[in-house]
């Protein structure tokens, strides 16, 4: 890519060879994925990190930052003021801003290969990115004086870390994420079989154009028109995701994520399944702690809350009804000023919740609330 150091021009080529399966000085790991080692260096990337399948990236020690060309783009203010929207200083209804220049495949830092029409979990699965620290907001920022625009990241585009579409078999463990503007730290759309483990996923500018609880650091979509990054337009949603033993908070110079996982995009019909988030810390976060929308085969457990403004939130979406929702021995203990519940499970009207279980969760501070058609398979925990 023009513009790029030697060593991010090195892991181009090499990431490049290994998706056609050429084996490097890396070798291969257990399960037959070729390595490929990224230096321990800064990174100054001009475009996203293309990773293919059967691929390794061992990028420990190294730093990533972005430097994508942008373009200044118009936006409008989210009106809705349950959304408690709370930036400092505050947007004008309508202000400028900067984004990617050249699609949406551009906004993110590292992607998985897609075919134009892959559908399903098609495209080449079996990765792993291992290690490194992951900004993409640092570099636009970094002669930035003091004001407004430093608060609200103005020079930088809203962007992912990392995104993955229409595959399978993913584990993205070991990394560090910071400082992500808008988006989200690890989006799965349209992905089979992944693992977000040991992660740290800190600080997150607040996106004033939707509601807090659109700001994920792990998002699960759905493949539609709006949301394909590559491949078909074809409703697939996510499967058999795991979220475990992550620590999601506040950075050194911003806030908190709006919340730990959470989904925005469905269809009807669609729902996620077989997600289990587990073992993770989350620290004042703007919105809930742990918000999956319009999942079911869900489990949420052992996960230590401290200083959100919400805790645990359960939604399905007309007309999905869900099925296997199980919150136990979580701790949760909510910012003193807040009005959200410490866990609430809610079925919207044609969109029933069954097989829930609550238990065993320890509960410092906020109710415990179910709304809508919710069945359970023994008295659930009250307080």
């Amino acid at each position: 890519m023009q513009g790029e150091d030697r060593p991010t021009i090195r892991l181009r080529r090499a990431l490049a060879e290994a998706a056609r399966g050429v084996v490097g000085p890396g070798g291969r790991d257990g399960r037959g994925r070729i390595v490929v080692r990224a230096d321990a260096t800064r990174h100054v990337l001009r475009d996203s990190l293309v990773i293919g399948g059967n691929t390794h990236l061992d990028a420990t020690g190294a730093h990533f930052v972005a430097d994508f060309p942008v373009v200044p783009a118009t936006y409008e203010r989210d009106p809705d003021p349950t959304h408690r929207h709370s930036p400092e200083p505050p947007y004008p209804p309508r202000f400028t801003g900067v984004r990617t220049a050249r699609g949406v495949r551009t906004a993110s830092m590292l992607i998985n290969e897609v075919a134009p029409d892959a559908r399903g979990y098609q495209a080449p699965g079996n990765i792993v990115v291992r290690g490194g620290t992951w900004d993409p907001t640092e570099h636009y920022l970094r002669d930035e004086a003091p004001g407004p625009d430093l608060d609200r990241a103005t020079g930088a585009p809203p962007m992912n870390a990392l995104t993955f579409q229409h595959t399978q078999d993913v584990v993205v463990q070991d990394v560090v994420v910071r400082n992500v503007k808008w988006w989200h730290a690890v989006e799965f759309n349209a992905v089979r079989n992944a693992t977000v483990r040991c992660c740290l996923l800190q600080g997150w500018v607040e996106a004033p154009t939707v509601g807090l609880w659109h700001g994920e650091a792990v998002q699960l979509d759905t493949a539609t028109r709006a949301t394909v990054w590559g491949g078909a337009a074809d409703l697939t949603p996510c499967s058999e995701i795991r979220v475990v033993h992550n620590r999601c908070g506040p950075s050194t110079t911003r806030r908190s994520w709006g919340t730990l996982l959470g989904s925005h995009t469905f269809a009807d019909g669609i729902r996620h399944r077989y997600v289990r988030i587990e073992g993770n810390t989350v620290r004042e976060t703007l919105w809930d702690a742990i918000g999956p929308i319009g999942t079911d085969g869900l489990v949420i457990s052992e996960n230590d809350i401290r200083g959100c403004w919400g805790g645990i939130h359960v939604r399905s979406v007309t007309p999905n009804p869900l099925d296997g929702v199980t919150v136990t021995g979580n701790s949760v203990s909510l910012d003193p000023n807040t009005d959200r519940l410490a866990i609430g499970v809610r079925a919207v009207p044609r969109a029933g919740i069954s097989r829930v279980t609550v238990r065993e969760n320890r509960i410092a501070s906020g109710p415990i609330s179910y709304v809508g058609d919710v069945s359970f398979t023994a008295p659930p925990q009250r307080t």
